[in-house]
């Protein structure tokens, strides 16, 4: 549905869905709904649904929350394809597993105020 509502051909939505489904391992599970899927198999499935838009920029906020190692790996393998064709990627995530995707990063804790109750614990 969400290729349907660019301005994607169907053969190139097709295409796309296609292998995006197949890079994420989730060609099998194509038919199912996302209830029907574990909580990687929905991220990866987020995911796709982003990518098949083609989109110029990428929004991702904790794209790796609670996945496992292997799924993270996936996620990033993708993201990096996505990059490597001229894509940009925002990351919000304290998941220092994606750090290898950055071409630059800020650090919003260097910024931000300590709470006091958080300073003995820094010391």
């Amino acid at each position: 549905m969400a290729a349907s509502l660019s301005s994607l051909s169907r053969a190139d939505m097709v295409q796309s869905m296609a292998t995006l489904l197949d890079e994420l391992g989730l060609e099998p599970l194509a038919a199912r709904r996302p209830i029907e899927l574990s909580g990687g198999q929905q991220q990866r499935a987020a995911i796709a649904r982003a990518l098949v838009k083609r989109p110029a920029v990428l929004l991702l906020d904790e794209p790796t929350s609670g996945l496992d190692d292997l799924n993270t790996h996936i996620i990033i393998r993708q993201l990096e394809r996505y990059a490597a064709t001229g894509g940009t990627c925002l990351i919000a995530t304290h998941d220092h597993r994606l750090d290898r995707l950055q071409h630059e990063r800020i650090d919003f804790n260097r910024f931000l105020p300590v709470e006091r109750h958080l300073e003995t614990v820094a010391d």
